[in-house]
């Protein structure tokens, strides 16, 4: 038992470890029209300093500021109230537009304290969902990485998965691939880019310190899976098709990647937000523990 408890708190320290840092990287968020965290957009900074320090927040593409921060006094930054269009520094909206797949300086945050490590979290929400990611600080930064988010099965409009990425330095080039030729991506010409062997070529832009790329796949586009590849009988390409994608740079990016909104299942009947910032694949592991609830 003692073992077990141990064990535990070994791996809590290092989970909270590594949330705590320095600098912090935000790449936006991308949703759907009908989906937009249009009810406030948050940014939480705190500190284990039991004494005053300073945070500079950095807006990409627009004029810092410092705001003070301590363990007994931390600090909510506001990015949109909750009268707001949901389309804002940190949020993309997904509907062709020309606000996605394509590299910008203008969205997303880097937070950062030269006296002392600080913990940050995003908090946005909508009139019927909201969705958290605690930035993961150094820890986040690598070079490969796999996106993840909803399956968004028997999907509709409003529902959508998407990959954020933030260059942490300058002349990194980014590398977007396996993914399905039949997915229909948001804002890209996927007859322009090609396909090869059934996956879409390669999607390659070069990034500098803080500019971003985002791509997001609508839940209900993309075609019907064939009958016989299937995992639901409102299956489409688009569904889970970001899914296992391959995210690889040539110098460190941070990554965020999820559904806004999504679910599991028959999914517009059961859905949230639920998007998080990925770490390298060489951090990932390969045990995991589960606990059991029992849900009431």
């Amino acid at each position: 038992m003692k073992k077990i408890f141990l064990f535990l708190f070994l791996v809590i320290c290092n989970f909270v470890n590594g949330q705590l840092s320095k600098i912090h990287y935000i790449p936006p968020i991308a949703a759907s029209q009908g989906a937009l965290p249009n009810q406030g957009q948050y940014i939480y900074i705190s500190t284990p300093s039991v004494g005053t320090i300073d945070v500079l927040i950095t807006p990409i593409g627009s004029p810092s500021q410092v705001v003070t921060v301590s363990n007994s006094n931390p600090y909510v930054f506001e990015i949109e109230d909750l009268f707001s269009t949901g389309r804002s520094q940190v949020s993309l909206v997904g509907n062709n537009t020309n606000e996605t797949a394509k590299v910008r300086n203008d969205k997303g945050f880097i937070v950062e304290s030269g006296e002392s490590q600080i913990y940050v979290a995003l908090r946005v929400k909508n009139p019927v969902h909201a969705g958290a990611l605690v930035s993961k600080g150094n820890s986040a930064l690598g070079t490969e990485f796999k996106a993840g988010g909803f399956t968004n099965y028997n999907s509709d409009n409003t529902m959508s998965t998407f990959i954020s990425v933030m260059a942490s330095e300058d002349g990194t080039q980014l590398t977007i691939n396996n993914i399905d030729e039949n997915v229909d991506i948001v804002d890209v010409d996927e007859v322009a880019l090609g396909s090869t062997n059934n996956k879409l070529n390669d999607i390659v832009v070069n990034l500098d310190r803080g500019e971003t790329y985002t791509i997001i796949a609508l839940g209900e586009g993309g075609g019907d899976v064939p009958l016989d590849s299937e995992y639901n009988s409102n299956h489409t390409y688009n569904s889970d098709g970001l899914i296992g994608s391959n995210i690889v740079s040539t110098k460190p990016v941070v990554v965020n990647s999820g559904s806004l909104s999504g679910g599991f299942g028959l999914a517009r009947y059961s859905r949230d937000f639920g998007f998080d910032q990925l770490v390298d694949e060489s951090k990932v592991g390969k045990e995991y523990i589960f606990k059991k609830r029992n849900w009431k």
